[in-house]
């Protein structure tokens, strides 16, 4: 998975080759594959802001392939989930930044590299937190 995005029908998951239409929300999407993962949306976040204090755009590390990160507040209709892990490289252009993936697909975002920075460093500091649990 790429991303994945709402729209009118419920929700769209960009994978590699193709597009998928859910008739559910994206964090109902998000939520589901978490379940699978023997977790909870709601239970991973909970875990991550008492033990390492993060409030906001909490990524979801599931294994080493999906590494699911917000891209704004998890309850917003308008917040796109991105596969952290797909993302090939990051161009800036004016205000927006383009994410692109491996695949060749692009998205381009209305944040600014610092917010980037804050995802990438919160990420690092799970993966650290993950690595001395095992």
């Amino acid at each position: 998975m790429e991303y994945i995005v709402n729209n009118e029908y419920g929700s769209l998951v960009y994978l590699r080759k193709k597009q998928i239409q859910i008739k559910e929300r994206s964090l109902y999407v998000i939520n589901h594959i978490c379940k699978l993962k023997l977790t909870s949306l709601k239970s991973y976040s909970t875990g991550i802001k008492l033990t390492l204090d993060y409030k906001y755009n909490i990524p979801i590390l599931l294994n080493h392939y999906l590494y699911l990160c917000p891209l704004g507040n998890m309850q917003n209709y308008e917040t796109i989930w991105v596969n952290y892990k797909e993302i090939s490289n990051i161009r800036l252009d004016n205000e927006k930044m383009i994410l692109c993936f491996y695949s060749g697909n692009e998205i381009s975002i209305e944040k600014n590299f610092s917010f980037w920075k804050q995802l990438e460093n919160k990420i690092l500091k799970i993966e650290k937190y993950l690595e001395k649990i095992k």
